[in-house]
């Protein structure tokens, strides 16, 4: 028995295996990439359509979305000046919601907007 290639052979096979597990468990890459990259080609073109792509176009789509809103905020502001918490929601016209308190809520945190003693948010000197 040919012990060398018998070892040679598990080694591969192990070494197989670990790249399946491999594929399976990243999320930094395109999977059609990746299995570019494992045939040793090199694109930087992502396919769309696998699960990390998609992940990564909503994740894309849900941060464009709250800069929209985050616009939104502000131009609405400036538009009417100083405007309580209720106010804020009527002229944008939305529902109260977690979403919303949080972008005015990091609106404040970077400056942009501040709230007044009497609770109406105007747009920040500094911001």
């Amino acid at each position: 028995m040919n012990f060398k290639r018998i070892e040679d052979r598990r080694a591969l096979t192990l070494n197989h295996a670990q790249q399946i597990i491999a594929y399976a468990h990243q999320d930094a890459l395109c999977r059609s990439q990746f299995i570019q990259e494992y045939f040793g080609e090199r694109t930087d073109r992502e396919c769309g359509i696998c699960d990390w792509c998609i992940k990564n176009r909503k994740s894309k789509d849900l941060a464009s979305s709250e800069e929209k809103l985050e616009r939104r905020v502000i131009e609405t502001i400036i538009e009417f000046g100083g405007l309580n918490e209720s106010q804020l929601l009527a002229k944008l016209q939305l529902p109260a919601s977690p979403e919303l308190f949080s972008i005015i809520r990091k609106l404040e945190d970077s400056g942009k907007i501040s709230s007044t003693s009497s609770g109406k948010y105007v747009i920040s000197n500094y911001g």
